[in-house]
């Protein structure tokens, strides 16, 4: 549970904003404003792709009396990265209420990037043949393809499987993987 939370805290802050039903900006956290200047201005590319998710959640809204839609879209900035956007409502919707803000969240999207099994080897003190399994591990092969691939018997690669949960204080071979990667 604790490398779980690890990650988590590993993860960047997503640009907070709120707006009331008019499209009136109410909050913005500095994550926001720092991704997207534009934003704190009111005008630019940014801002039309977010008023376009709340109108849209809006008319979902009176078209099919829901209040639990979500607007999805993309935004790239100056340098051409991806950021993903999500518009919900928020509010107190009782019986008789309509929710009163829509809350858009910006998270920036993170290509995926192989596995630094240099970088793991030294972190975790593994051999040469510990690299190579954890290499073999991480592209998804079973104990019986290792060993062949290595031309060793598959109570070797156990053994190196065990070393490697040893050493990298992990129970699984999917945490393994999820460690490296």
């Amino acid at each position: 549970m604790e490398k779980f939370l690890d990650i988590i805290r590993g993860r960047s802050t997503p640009g907070i904003l709120i707006y009331d039903m008019n499209r009136r900006l109410l909050y913005s956290n500095k994550d926001a404003i720092d991704m997207f200047p534009a934003i704190g201005t009111g005008k630019g590319k940014p801002l039309e792709t977010i008023y376009g998710l709340c109108n849209d959640l809006r008319k979902n809204r009176k078209a099919d009396e829901k209040e639990n839609g979500m607007g999805c879209g993309v935004l790239h900035d100056d340098c051409g990265a991806a950021y993903s956007v999500r518009a919900f409502f928020i509010g107190d919707p009782g019986k008789d209420k309509a929710s009163t803000h829509i809350m858009v969240l910006i998270e920036r999207v993170i290509e995926k990037r192989e596995p630094d099994f240099q970088k793991a080897a030294k972190q975790f003190g593994l051999t040469k043949r510990e690299g190579e399994v954890v290499r073999l591990v991480c592209s998804g092969m079973t104990n019986r393809e290792i060993s062949e691939e290595l031309f060793v018997s598959e109570h070797t690669v156990k053994s190196h499987i065990k070393n490697l949960m040893k050493k990298t204080g992990i129970s699984s071979r999917a945490g393994i993987i999820a460690q490296i990667k």
